[in-house]
């Protein structure tokens, strides 16, 4: 019957790609580095600070990617990402802004709300000999722990699926840097 009412995602969620919805048993737990990978972190921060030439501090490491880290995702729940190109890599900024694309042609909307870091942790440091660029680059794996809720909404505002509920979410983000002078940004979502 030609009603003309056009079905919105509210009224068939399934209809919507499966990875635009995790299962709460899905979602990974936080983690910790073990004995080893802390150890061969230390070593890692060590020569890190000697090829930066005492540029790397860690805890200003970790407070300036927790603030990016913070404001990435503020600005990503509000459905932009304007401004995120002096934060990321161009593969990674093309990534976020594809995510929020892949939303929208759906004709859903991402309602996403990010508390503030409950926890920063470094879970890997590594320095790596870039041949093509012929210069040393430096990276760190950092886990970002802070409570989260996403909802999916069709341009009604009404809810796709279950309403989020307030989860605590681990997110690692890998931060790049060439050697010496450190210019960080987010390269990888590992």
């Amino acid at each position: 019957g030609g009603g003309g009412n056009k079905r919105l995602p509210s009224d068939d969620p399934s209809s919507l790609p499966a990875h635009f919805f995790t299962e709460a048993s899905l979602r990974p737990k936080p983690k910790k580095p073990g004995f080893i990978r802390s150890w061969l972190n230390g070593m890692m921060e060590t020569s890190l600070k000697k090829a930066s030439k005492d540029e790397f501090e860690r805890d200003e490491f970790i407070e300036g990617c927790t603030i990016a880290f913070e404001q990435i995702m503020e600005r990503f729940t509000d459905n932009s990402t304007d401004g995120f190109e002096h934060f990321m890599t161009e593969r990674v900024h093309v990534a976020f802004k594809e995510s929020l694309e892949a939303y929208s042609e759906a004709g859903v909307v991402c309602d996403y709300a990010s508390r503030p870091v409950i926890s920063a942790e470094i879970m890997s440091v590594n320095i790596e000999r870039d041949n093509e660029k012929n210069r040393d680059f430096a990276w760190i794996d950092v886990q970002f722990v802070n409570e989260q809720r996403i909802s999916l909404r069709d341009t009604t505002g009404r809810v796709v699926g279950r309403e989020g509920e307030w989860v605590l979410k681990p997110s690692v983000w890998r931060f790049t840097s060439p050697l010496p002078h450190l210019k960080w940004v987010l390269s990888d979502i590992p």
